[in-house]
């Protein structure tokens, strides 16, 4: 074991390794939680239970950024009119680290108990679209938005209550990742 935080961190070693032996040693142990982030959370989805939950990760500044552009970009040329819906939904899409379900007691990514390829299905993914049974108009494919949309029962109020309950947390999240340990 090194004897600071410094130290183990140069040796490559988890900072769960080491017990801080100084105000330094404190401040980096700190400073290196915020660099890892928050740990992913699971939360159900409203009406689904545990049949159907998401798990979101904590978005960094650079992509919430990239969703205000892009939002801002589609107001401006009049493709929406909702600038805070869609800035939630696509909030929702862009953290999405997939999906899961409950089976025998255990929680299992929505992927490997429906027996499906590919790797985690996140919103957007046309094995979520097959799974809910969701339906585009004729001749058109779903967006994400749509998808979201569909998947919480075409209720936009819905939507934003629990777009605004992950984006809580991840407000939170950010905030008390140097006091978690």
């Amino acid at each position: 074991m090194a004897d600071s935080a410094a130290q183990t961190l140069a040796q490559g070693q988890a900072l769960d390794d080491v017990s801080p032996k100084s105000l330094g040693d404190e401040l980096v142990a700190t400073r290196e939680r915020i660099k890892e982030g928050a740990k992913p959370k699971l939360f159900e989805l409203p009406n689904y239970g545990r049949k159907l939950m998401v798990e979101y990760r904590v978005v960094d500044y650079d992509e919430a950024s990239e969703v205000g552009e892009n939002v801002t970009a589609q107001v401006r040329s009049e493709q929406i009119d909702d600038a805070m819906y869609a800035g939630l939904v696509d909030t929702l899409a862009r953290a999405c680290v997939g999906f899961f379900t409950e089976r025998d007691g255990q929680t299992v990514p929505l992927e490997e108990a429906a027996k499906l390829e590919g790797g985690a299905i996140r919103w957007g993914d046309d094995r979520l679209v097959s799974l809910l049974r969701l339906q585009a108009s004729a001749g058109e494919k779903l967006t994400t938005r749509q998808i979201i949309l569909q998947a919480f029962g075409d209720d936009k109020l819905l939507v934003l209550d629990h777009a605004q309950e992950v984006t809580r947390w991840m407000e939170r999240a950010r905030r008390s990742i140097g006091s978690d340990f």
